[in-house]
Order: structure tokens, then sequence, then C-alpha cells
């Protein structure tokens, strides 16, 4: 419902008609099914459960990927930073109504969807507000889908994907029910915000959980006999010093792509 209601938030579109209250109905009504889901996922342990639970969740974020965004145009910042990066220029230095598309972009051929994600960066007159990490995973999107405003979409998808993997193994490693992973796979905050609207704080998430699943590798050195992947032959070779070294590394990252962590 949701994806077939974002048709009308086509960017610059309906602004004065846009159904925000049925939007809003409708986004607290997954939530009722979300919580009503959470109850029962700690039974959810079979291999069969957890498969539907990841499917589900998959399929959930390709449907809200292929939606227009909702309320959301932070992406274009992104992929603006990621080109100034790109190109030798400084992001921090100058806004971008104080640089010329054409100082960005050389290729001719290029240019008219450079002028698109321009005209359409938010508050142009402020300079990026975003630190070290974001930037560095901003131009390392560009690099990989140039121009296209849906390729940050792609690599927060790839990121989502990450997370969800270092959740499990941290849930498998921290002795909790498996089926707790559905907390985040069909998480309507999540489905929202990364896979529709493609927000940068997949990458602090992602990295916040890879601090965790670093600090759950320190507090059970020896591993879980449930899973090969977490098994004492798999982590005998790094000492619990190692990984709370690493945490470490893990949250000062997370804190260099967002500051809220």
């Amino acid at each position: 419902g949701i994806a077939k209601l974002s048709a009308v938030f086509s960017y610059a579109e309906n602004q004065e008609e846009r159904p925000i209250f049925l939007f809003t109905g409708l986004y607290l009504l997954t939530w009722v099914v979300f919580a009503v889901a959470m109850r029962l996922a700690p039974r959810c342990e079979s291999f069969r459960a957890l498969a539907w639970i990841v499917i589900a969740g998959g399929v959930m974020r390709l449907v809200m990927l292929g939606a227009e965004p909702i309320q959301e145009t932070d992406f274009y910042r992104y992929i603006w930073d990621g080109q100034v990066a790109i190109s030798g220029q400084h992001p921090f230095a100058q806004a971008p109504e104080e640089v010329e598309v054409g100082e960005i972009e050389t290729d001719p051929e290029q240019l008219a969807a450079a002028e698109l994600v321009y005209d359409r960066v938010n508050h142009p007159h402020v300079k990026t507000i975003y630190p070290t990490m974001a930037q560095v995973s901003f131009a390392v999107n560009v690099a990989l889908h140039g121009w296209n405003p849906r390729g940050f979409h792609l690599t927060m998808l790839l990121v989502d994907g990450l997370l969800m993997m270092a959740l499990y193994v941290c849930l498998v490693l921290a002795r909790l029910p498996r089926g707790l992973l559905l907390g985040y796979a069909w998480c309507p905050l999540v489905l929202k915000e990364f896979a529709n609207s493609g927000h940068l704080d997949a990458i602090a998430v992602f990295l916040t959980v890879a601090a965790a699943y670093c600090a759950v590798r320190a507090l059970f050195p020896d591993g879980d006999h449930r899973d090969p992947a977490t098994s004492e032959e798999s982590v005998r070779s790094w000492s619990p010093r190692r990984w709370i070294m690493l945490t470490s590394v893990m949250v000062s990252l997370a804190v260099g792509a967002k500051v809220y962590p």
C-alpha cells in the first residue's frame, strides 16, 4: 500500500495535495503488524522460519526500493558531495550554489544527469554537514553509480544486507533467539529510511553493529557450537584483546559516519 501510494510523492509534484495523513496511517498500521510479528519472533528458531524472515524482509526492501522516495531528497546531497570529492575538490570548502556544475562534471554526456542532481540538492547555500567517513561512502557510491539518483539506495541495500548478517551472528554468539532477527528485517523504520529514503544512517548503524559484533566476540571467545561460522576453531586465532581493539575502531568509524553512535 505504501509503495503504491508513493507514486504521488514524485519530486516537486503535488506538494500541496500529497496524502500525508493517509501515508501516516498506513505507516502506523505497519508498526501494529510488526509488533504482532515480534511477539512470535522468539519462537522462530527453525531454518525454515529464519529463511522466511529473511526472504520476506528482502522482498519488502525490493518493493520499497522500487517506490518513489517519500518526502526525501537527502540522497541528492550525498551524490553531489561524492562527485565533488571524486573531482578532486574539497566537499567542505564550498556550498553547492558556489560551484558551477561544469566544474564538477566535465563530460558533456553526463552534464544533464549532473544538473538534475544539482538542482535537487536541498539547502544548496549550506556547506556539507556530513563527516569524513560519510564523505568516503559518498565517493565510493559515485565511483560505482555515477550520477544515478537511485545509486545510493543500491549502496545502502548492500550495507543493509551486511548489517543483517552481522546481527544474525551477534544473536548466535549472545545465545539469543535467532528469530529476533525479525526485529531488524521487518522493521518499518528500516524499510522506509534505508530502502526507500536511502539514508546514510545505514552505514552508521552497520558500523555500530559491527562494533557490537566485535564486542560479543570478545565476551564469547569460544564461539557457539550451534553455528560453524562462530565455532571455537574459527575464532581461536583472535584474542579478546584484539576484538576489543577492533571494537574501538568500529565505533570510531561509526562516529565518522554519523556523530550519534
